[in-house]
């Protein structure tokens, strides 16, 4: 049950931000490059939490470990800019006008490519270099 609830607080949480941030406003560039630094900077922050948290991350699998940072480097940032694809879609259909559709909707596409991008990232993680 607290599972549900705070699955479903994360996606109208998510589901609000792009609402509120990026939905039909102006200065929306300025806002994006905002975005997109903080994105990047986060993921270059988990890769070297990973390479200090690691004891042998150096010393076993050198070429692996490091392809795996790279791909995390590309996949976070990769899994918003879909979900901003998925608001500037949004913002193109002339039916959604409100509050509540556009987060029935992003709520959707938001689940739908969620799971996409999950399974895509887990085919792309698995192969392991020889």
């Amino acid at each position: 049950m607290v599972e549900l609830i705070v699955f479903t607080a994360v996606l109208l949480g998510i589901s609000n931000f792009h609402y509120f941030v990026f939905f039909r406003k102006e200065k929306k560039q300025l806002k994006l490059k905002i975005y997109f630094t903080i994105i990047i900077a986060v993921s270059i922050a988990l890769s070297l939490y990973i390479i200090t948290i690691t004891p042998g991350f150096f010393y076993d699998e050198v070429l692996q470990n490091c392809f795996l940072l790279v791909l995390i480097n590309f996949l976070i940032p990769g899994y918003f800019l879909m979900l901003y694809g998925i608001n500037s879609v949004l913002e193109n259909i002339p039916i959604i006008r409100g509050y509540f559709t556009f987060n029935i909707i992003f709520g959707t596409l938001f689940l739908t490519a969620s799971m996409l991008y999950y399974f895509l990232s887990t085919f792309i993680l698995s192969f392991k270099l020889y």
